[in-house]
């Protein structure tokens, strides 16, 4: 007899690689406006793309 527990799904690669996009055109935009990516701004970037934080590991 096989007991199958349940297993967090992975998010799928397509959202993932949206976000991901998504993230790369923010930091271009504050790059043409010459800004520093300082780590603020990469978090501020990258919790907007993935509506998380990297603490809940959206983006690891």
């Amino acid at each position: 007899m096989n007991v199958m527990s349940p297993v967090a799904v992975p998010a799928a690669p397509i959202l993932r690689a949206s976000a991901v996009t998504a993230a790369a055109h923010q930091i271009l935009a504050l790059l043409e406006r010459g800004q520093r990516i300082d780590s603020a701004a990469l978090r501020a970037v990258m919790e907007t793309a993935f509506k998380a934080s990297d603490a809940s590991g959206a983006w690891d």
